[in-house]
């Protein structure tokens, strides 16, 4: 008789455990129902649902006209796209995980540490942040891919993409994993970005 039981409480518990692994991954379609939402077809590198339902045609034309300001250097029209603070240490760790120079890493994280860049300071710092590789991979850069790679914000409307320079075709001579992180926010009926780091 004991034999039989064992089996079963094992059979039993195994039951058991999917069906909260099911619960916790139920997606909420009531809230799906009532967003109101176009063209979302968004995949994330996380395991979690997406939290946050994208407009995604919308987004593609913010991305098209931010490639177009970048391009042409319109400083002006750039920080209107922007959330501030910027932390300019994040500017840092990406010419790091480009140039690969320590020394010139160490030296920049002493002096930008505790910067942070605003709104009146932007256009100041704006070639500091858009380094020749930055603009290149932005220029290169679909907003396709972009959401394709992406992964959902939990603090927020949006999601964030990691650059690694490798990645997009930039010679990166050692092998070191540091990044800039692009944070897309929807707010107030607009994207905007803010950035960070590794």
């Amino acid at each position: 008789m004991k034999l039989l039981i064992i089996p079963f409480l094992i059979l039993f518990g195994s039951c058991n455990s999917n069906n909260i692994k099911y619960e916790s991954n139920k997606i909420n379609y009531s809230e799906l129902q009532t967003s109101k939402v176009r063209n979302f077809d968004l995949k994330t590198r996380n395991s979690s649902f997406v939290n946050s339902l994208i407009d995604t045609a919308e987004f593609i034309s913010f991305w098209v006209h931010f490639q177009s300001l970048v391009k042409n250097n319109k400083e002006d029209e750039v920080l209107k796209m922007f959330q501030f603070p910027i932390h300019a240490i994040n500017a840092v760790i990406f010419k790091y995980s480009c140039d690969c120079d320590t020394a010139k890493y160490i030296q920049n994280e002493e002096k930008y540490r505790e910067v942070e860049i605003s709104q009146n300071n932007f256009i100041e710092y704006y070639s500091f942040i858009f380094t020749k590789e930055l603009k290149f991979i932005i220029q290169n850069l679909t907003a396709k891919e972009i959401l394709k790679a992406s992964a959902s914000n939990t603090k927020s409307i949006g999601f964030s993409y990691t650059i690694f320079p490798k990645e997009h075709d930039v010679k990166v001579n050692c092998p070191n994993d540091h990044n800039l992180k692009f944070h897309f926010i929807y707010s107030n009926s607009k994207w905007s970005i803010t950035l960070g780091g590794l």
